[in-house]
């Protein structure tokens, strides 16, 4: 009789947590999204020399004018990041002209 019980047991568990995964509701997104977020406070932070990130200012952006930049502009920066050989080239670009 126990196994029987501990059977149905599972059973139901797996249905309540599959049910769970597919319906998703506002406080498990939320759970989901703040472990995420410690995740990210509390991980291991190191430099990376195969990834490079560019960082488009505000500075940068009153120097060559307004984004999105001419592709000969965009092109130079990327030749001059490409002399260091990097795996990936992220940009990230903070707009707030509208």
């Amino acid at each position: 009789m126990t196994k029987f019980t501990s059977t149905w047991a599972v059973v139901v568990s797996v249905i309540i947590l599959l049910g769970l995964k597919v319906y998703n509701p506002l406080p498990l997104q939320t759970l989901e999204l703040k472990t995420f977020d410690l995740y990210q406070k509390f991980g291991n932070n190191y430099e990376s020399k195969s990834l490079v990130m560019l960082d488009i200012s505000d500075e940068a952006l009153n120097k060559q004018g307004q984004w999105p930049w001419k592709r000969d502009i965009r092109s130079y920066y990327h030749q001059c990041i490409q002399e260091s050989v990097p795996f990936s080239i992220f940009e990230r670009c903070i707009c707030s002209q509208r």
